[in-house]
């Protein structure tokens, strides 16, 4: 499982920084619970002093989230997945 996910986060990447999921330290934390079959990534908020810079960091990130998410999903089928 720990081998999946570390190429799950080495191969998701940002389109425009050419960075990976790893390199952007977008998750915090991955938390399995095997009883509840459920994979929980909890994400590193970003901020910004300029609510622009905010509103577009978190739209370039949705994105790569969703690849995250997928990807999860396609490797984990049997896990419920969650990013909060």
């Amino acid at each position: 499982m720990a081998d999946k996910i570390n190429e799950i986060f080495n191969s998701v990447v940002e389109k425009e920084t050419g960075l990976t999921l790893s390199q952007l330290n977008l998750i915090e934390k991955l938390t399995y619970s095997k009883k509840h079959k459920k994979l929980v990534a909890i994400k590193n908020d970003i901020h910004s002093q300029h609510a622009c810079c905010t509103i577009v960091s978190n739209v370039v990130i949705s994105g790569v989230l969703k690849e995250f998410r997928e990807r999860l999903e396609e490797a984990f089928s049997d896990l419920e997945i969650e990013i909060v």
